[in-house]
């Protein structure tokens, strides 16, 4: 369920898929994931809204 997402990430471009490598410089199945500049606003606005939910909750919650 999760590699899927990851796909669709990098498909958008949210995310930097490498192939991870081996010392003897062969790859592997692995790949390294990374968070490209669009990723990070991404990252960003969720963190604003999580803060925004958890003001919301603490109001109601009162």
């Amino acid at each position: 369920m999760l590699g899927p997402a990851l796909r669709i990430l990098a498909a958008e471009g949210a995310l930097r898929r490498e192939p991870a490598g081996t010392w003897d410089g062969r790859t592997g199945g692995e790949v390294v994931l990374s968070l490209t500049a669009t990723g990070h606003r991404i990252v960003g606005g969720l963190s604003d809204l999580d803060v925004w939910v958890a003001v919301y909750d603490d109001y109601l919650n009162e």
